[in-house]
């Protein structure tokens, strides 16, 4: 559906939460900040795109929100999961192809050391904070 003022297409909310992006913005971007977003919208009316998002705070609980490991909800959850990474990885193909990169730059942030891969594999293994870490900014090179 195109918003007539712009010619912009709409999503409906129900497709939305349904293909799994507001689990995935929520798992991938906004949990691990403490944060959730969440959306209420009228189940009934399944070609509704206007809802009222809220933020639910918890940054100050180190553990920030999580999802339920309830069994009857999990394989949805795997499903909307393995959907939108399919998803990324198609967007991600095509973005790289016409732009080159796959989320916009705004600066580019140098992070060479003697051996990166030591460094981000301790990163990830939780055995370097990431306050430790220290980094180089640099203008994103112009478009030309």
């Amino acid at each position: 559906m195109a918003d007539s003022d712009n010619d912009i297409n709409l999503m409906t909310i129900r497709e939305f939460v349904e293909v799994g992006f507001l689990q995935e913005v929520n798992r991938q971007f906004f949990h691990p900040l403490g944060l959730a977003l969440c959306v209420e919208f009228d189940h009934e009316d399944f070609e509704a795109t206007r809802a009222k998002f809220s933020i639910r705070d918890s940054r100050d609980d180190p553990e920030g929100f999580l999802f339920g490991d309830e069994p009857d909800k999990m394989q949805g959850r795997i499903e909307k999961m393995e959907r939108i990474l399919r998803l990324q990885g198609i967007s991600a193909l095509q973005r790289v192809s016409r732009l080159g990169y796959v989320i916009q730059p705004f600066v580019t942030i140098d992070l060479a050391g003697p051996d990166d891969s030591v460094e981000i594999e301790a990163i990830s293994a939780g055995k370097i904070s990431v306050d430790k870490i220290s980094a180089t900014v640099v203008p994103a090179p112009a478009e030309g």
